[in-house]
């Protein structure tokens, strides 16, 4: 009990010193890159191509985000997108696009750029083949990361 006081004051130093673009991390608490992953500021109209995947068959799950999974909803799973991200992603074979709501964190592998729910994927044409080539569009980010960035920059 004696070191304790002395462990907490090193956090805390530690704390205060951290680079600036680890304050993002620090909200969302269930960032998870892959290894060797460079991770951004996004911004609305941002644009990345990949491979998508999609994920389905669990129940009575909790996602990340502290939501309850359903398969049958326009939601995704993404490795650093902040929760509540709305993107538009499209299926570059047949041009179907959805707008889903990113609300859990995924893929694991470094293969994959996005995991759509079952009825996500059902509606761009990928389930049958279980991954596709998109192109994801950020079309909006949650209040609160925009709040951050602007008093960032000063506004």
């Amino acid at each position: 009990m004696r070191g304790f006081p002395t462990a907490l004051l090193c956090l805390l130093l530690a704390a205060a010193f951290l680079p600036s673009d680890c304050e993002a991390r620090a909200v969302d608490q269930h960032y998870a890159p892959v290894k060797g992953e460079k991770v951004a500021a996004y911004h609305t109209g941002d644009r990345v191509r990949g491979v998508a995947a999609w994920y389905g068959g669990a129940r009575h799950v909790t996602t990340s985000s502290g939501e309850r999974f359903d398969s049958s909803l326009m939601t995704a799973a993404h490795r650093t997108l902040p929760f509540g991200t709305r993107v538009k992603v499209t299926n570059r074979s047949n041009g179907r696009s959805v707008v889903v709501k990113v609300n859990d964190r995924g893929p694991m592998t470094a293969r994959f750029c996005i995991d759509l729910s079952r009825g996500a994927a059902a509606r761009i044409g990928m389930l049958h083949a279980g991954t596709a080539q998109v192109e994801m569009e950020v079309l909006e980010l949650p209040s609160w990361y925009e709040g951050r960035r602007a008093k960032k920059r000063g506004k």
